[in-house]
């Protein structure tokens, strides 16, 4: 997945990385696949937050080539996180959803 993501992705020509960020209010996930992902070459985990708000923050301060976003994920009063992702100030970030939910 990692290497089709290099190729179809514009990734930061300064590093040659690509540069995610992880949006998750569940810790033991958030955590595992960051660890994860910082044992691949290539990947630099900018982030991982735990809430839409702070999602936003950082997107505004560090430009990411990914966002890792949890699809039940929620801030301050915010109905739906991926539509503030899909922004044109965030339109070069690549949106991968993720859910833990359980049927």
């Amino acid at each position: 997945m990692l290497e089709q993501m290099r190729r179809d992705l514009i990734v930061n020509p300064s590093t040659a990385a690509i540069r995610i960020v992880i949006a998750d209010d569940h810790g033991l996930v958030r955590e595992g696949i960051k660890a994860l992902l910082q044992l691949e070459a290539g990947v630099v985990v900018l982030a991982a937050v735990d809430n839409a708000d702070d999602l936003s923050a950082q997107l505004v301060s560090a430009p990411c080539d990914v966002i890792l976003l949890d699809r039940g994920l929620q801030g301050d009063g915010r109905a739906d996180v991926r539509s503030s992702v899909r922004a044109p100030a965030f339109s070069s970030c690549a949106t991968a959803s993720t859910t833990t939910a359980m049927p």
